[in-house]
Parts: C-alpha cells; structure tokens; sequence
C-alpha cells in the first residue's frame, strides 16, 4: 500500500520523438520512498484526428509502481532509449545512463544520454 504523498509529481525522465513525449514521474513519500507512474504527451499528431478524439492524446501519471525497476518497465513498453532525451532528473542520472548504456546504443545516442545526464 502507498504512504501519504510527501510531495507533488516530478518529471524523473522525459523523452520526446516526433509525436510527441513520454514521462516517467515520480513522487516521494513522506518516508522516502519513490512511486513511478508514465505519462504520454503525443499532441504533434493532433493533426490527424478528429476534435473530440484529441483527449486520448495526452494521458496524466496513473497506476503508480513502487520501484524504480517496475518504472523502467513502464517506459520499456515504447523504445525510450532510442527516442532524444530531455531532462532525467539528478536524483536517478546514474541509474537510467547505466540502463541506457546496457542497451548496445550508438555512441552518438549515448552521448546525447550522457550530456542530459550532466557527464555521470
């Protein structure tokens, strides 16, 4: 069972590609605990739909996970690794540029990983 919620939702990785992002977020319990939940922004392919099927296009966090294994499950479901990174959050910059680095990517890819990452 999750704990009171310490604080409000922070983006722990973000990526984007051409339809738009995928977020994993997290928020801290009181006891410091971490809770994971993915986030979709694909409003680039707006275009393509009708008006009132533009509300499937963005989905808020929900079915929160209780570690940061089964939140990286979340994002595996889509090719993150793969996609531009955008902000990884300090607290777990090591964690996701070693999972990131385990994939067999590209040098250039990881040294897009490496430099949001801040050198880690």
């Amino acid at each position: 069972m999750l704990g009171f919620n310490s604080g409000k939702e922070q983006v722990i990785v973000r990526v984007v590609g051409e339809g738009g992002s995928i977020t994993l977020w997290g928020r801290q319990e009181l006891n410091g605990d971490w809770n994971f939940a993915l986030g979709r922004d694909e409003s680039g392919l707006a275009d393509f739909l009708d008006d009132e099927d533009e509300v499937l296009l963005v989905s808020r966090p929900r079915n929160w996970v209780q570690s940061f294994e089964e939140g990286l499950a979340l994002l595996d479901r889509y090719p993150w690794k793969r996609l531009s990174p955008r902000w990884v959050h300090e607290d777990f910059r090591r964690r996701v540029l070693r999972e990131v680095k385990r994939d067999g990517l590209a040098a250039s890819r990881i040294e897009r990983w490496v430099e949001v990452c801040g050198g880690q």
